[in-house]
């Protein structure tokens, strides 16, 4: 009895045993399968974490846009290309369909003595205000693009608008809402609200300081009196750069570049219209471009509550040499339809010199002087004389510029004293 019970004893020692190695070998079994899926969701998130990644350097980029990798005839006429300084593109997207960000920020403060008042003022600059732009483009085929661009331009206290007497309105401007269309052999159109064909046909500049100065004189300090008084007229009453017909809703056609030559033409609102031969190219590292523009007729106010109307034109050009010597002229002329008053016109011209001076940039130097007939009393010249200085620090994408201008007027029935200017300012890209 005592034997068989021993036996008992060990065998349920031994199925104990058995079960215990079979239950400690399930567990094992279990924590290395959850070992190995847990490996296997580790390397599965890394894998899913490297494509994110890769997706993400796909949809969003950022390229750094050189403004000499422009065109001449866009460098001549685009103040943000030829100012200067390199500016980083966002890009949402990948290359043939993409949206890209782009902004740049340009306050001006300047200095004006009109023989009475001598004040200061710190503003944006009207040449070139704060923007925000978005574009979008979409490759059609292989020579069809569809794109989109929008434009903001936010000014503070514009430097064309301030007066002795009080600051100029905060608004949000909408530069820029287009749809456009461009094919590899016919052209380019553009549909929407934006530049005309003549805008900007009268600053065709490859001088590097057009920021600073350019034929439009007036940019800074168009709002101010003349005496510093009320009675009298204001700057911008005497200068006009008759730049065409600006930024308005409107259907334009740019034929395809020929040699360099573009034909451009608009059709505009309030049944108006205009076009404009442009031209840029180089020669030898010497770079050349001008632009000439005809427009239907438009109006201007004139001294004792009159008006004229004519068609207008203007022409602009540039050359740059490879030593750094440049020279831009422009000219212009509204038709009068007056016999009692000449036809406003005048004449722009600007020697300059740009070199790499230093290391952070180029630096631009250029004088400039125009006269500007009729615009106010038939017979009553404006007088524009003007110094310009341009430093850009391409490093933080930025340029600095110095400017000084002296505003006067002859022929006039009254006696207008001089208003001296001097302004200094920064644009940033971003």
């Amino acid at each position: 009895m005592y034997i068989l019970e021993q036996k008992k004893t060990a065998a349920l020692f031994i199925l104990s045993f058995c079960l215990s190695n079979s239950y400690a070998n399930e567990i094992h079994t279990t924590q290395q399968k959850i070992i190995d899926e847990q490996e296997i969701k580790l390397v599965s998130d890394e894998n899913q974490a490297t494509a994110l990644s890769h997706s993400l350097s796909d949809v969003l980029r950022v390229k750094v846009v050189k403004p000499q990798d422009d065109t001449v005839i866009r460098q001549a006429q685009a103040p943000e290309h030829i100012i200067g300084v390199p500016y980083n593109k966002v890009i949402l997207g990948k290359d043939g369909n993409h949206l890209s960000i782009t902004g740049q920020l340009s306050s001006v403060g300047f200095m004006a003595n009109d023989s009475l008042y001598n004040r200061s003022y710190i503003t944006t600059n009207d040449t070139e205000d704060h923007r925000l732009t978005f574009q979008s483009l979409y490759q059609y085929t292989p020579m069809l693009a569809v794109g989109t661009r929008i434009q903001f331009g936010f000014n503070a206290n514009l430097s064309s608008s301030v007066t002795q007497f009080q600051t100029a309105e905060t608004n949000i401007d909408m530069r820029i809402l287009d749809l456009e269309f461009t094919h590899d052999k016919y052209g380019k159109i553009y549909f929407g609200h934006g530049h005309t064909s003549t805008d900007d046909t009268a600053y065709v500049d490859l001088s590097g300081t057009k920021i600073a100065g350019r034929s439009s004189v007036y940019d800074i300090g168009a709002g101010l009196y003349f005496n510093g008084s009320m009675d009298a007229p204001q700057v911008k009453n005497y200068f006009n750069a008759l730049d065409g017909m600006g930024r308005l809703s409107r259907l334009r056609y740019d034929s395809p570049s020929f040699k360099g030559f573009i034909i451009s033409s608009s059709i505009i609102e309030n049944n108006q219209d205009d076009i404009a031969l442009k031209y840029g190219q180089e020669f030898n590292d010497t770079k050349v471009a001008f632009a000439l523009s005809y427009t239907s007729p438009l109006s201007r106010s004139v001294s004792n509550n009159a008006e004229i109307r004519g068609h207008q034109s203007n022409a602009s050009a540039s050359i740059l040499f490879t030593s750094g010597l440049n020279f831009s002229f422009a000219v212009g002329k509204l038709e009068s339809n007056l016999t009692s008053h000449n036809s406003p016109k005048y004449y722009y011209l600007k020697p300059g010199l740009k070199r790499q001076l230093i290391s952070m940039g180029l630096t631009a130097l250029s004088f400039d002087y125009g006269q500007y007939a009729n615009f106010y009393q038939s017979g009553g010249t404006g007088i524009a004389k003007g110094i310009q200085l341009v430093q850009n620090i391409d490093e933080v994408k930025t340029t600095v510029y110095f400017n000084f201008r002296q505003f006067s007027v002859k022929g006039s029935d009254a006696m207008l004293n001089n208003i001296n200017l001097v302004s200094a300012g920064a644009l940033y890209k971003f």
